[in-house]
């Protein structure tokens, strides 16, 4: 009942912004924008917002609030049927679909909303309709080179975005001292953010990681 009434205020985001459910996977649900790689983003946003007000009505019935994660990607795939004469399924068969699901997996490990790979940053036409910063760059399983990958933080209460909004500078300074090997730079830039936004839990990833190679 529970995953039922989840799905049920998730859909129409997603069919509103352009896209169609290939499957549901458990509690996750696997959806192609065929049109617009943006498309995708606009539902996140929205489902992210679904879910605050359906934990509204969760909290005032003493439910747990839930808690979700999108993973976005873009990029060619093969949607087709597979299977045997007894049982036929569609699906898609993509790396980009790997991608995307592993982008999903990392929402939990940064506690980020919404993670969007390069790619994807690169086909928004109207850069100033979104608010995103540079998250990480990241090793994905079945990749050889690492993979650059954003937050988009649309969707958290105007508060939340105008404090993050405040940091991406310092943020972003940070994110590049630490790739490119600074890492006294980078905790620098990192001890600032967290001092103008104390639980921004990417910068208390990446002082950690700064903190170990300092030592």
């Amino acid at each position: 009942n529970f995953i039922n009434a989840y799905l049920d205020r998730m859909n129409p985001c997603i069919q509103t912004h352009n896209g169609y459910i290939d499957k549901y996977i458990g509690d996750a649900i696997m959806a192609l924008f065929p049109e617009d790689p943006t498309d995708a983003i606009r539902a996140s946003i929205a489902m992210n917002l679904a879910v605050s007000e359906y934990n509204s009505g969760r909290i005032k019935k003493n439910y747990k609030p839930i808690k979700v994660g999108f993973g976005i990607h873009f990029g060619s795939l093969m949607l087709g049927i597979i299977g045997t004469s007894n049982r036929m399924d569609g699906t898609v068969i993509s790396d980009s679909v790997n991608l995307a699901a592993r982008l999903e997996g990392l929402t939990k490990e940064y506690k980020v909303n919404i993670i969007v790979s390069e790619n994807v940053i690169k086909q928004i036409k109207n850069q100033n309709e979104f608010h995103f910063r540079l998250l990480d760059k990241v090793q994905v399983k079945g990749k050889q080179t690492k993979v650059t990958v954003y937050q988009i933080y649309d969707g958290l209460s105007e508060s939340e975005i105008l404090a993050i909004d405040s940091i991406k500078s310092d943020f972003e300074k940070g994110f590049h001292a630490y790739h490119n090997g600074d890492f006294k730079e980078a905790e620098i830039s990192f001890q600032k953010t967290l001092y103008i936004l104390p639980n921004d839990f990417p910068s208390e990833l990446y002082l950690k990681r700064c903190q170990e190679k300092n030592k």
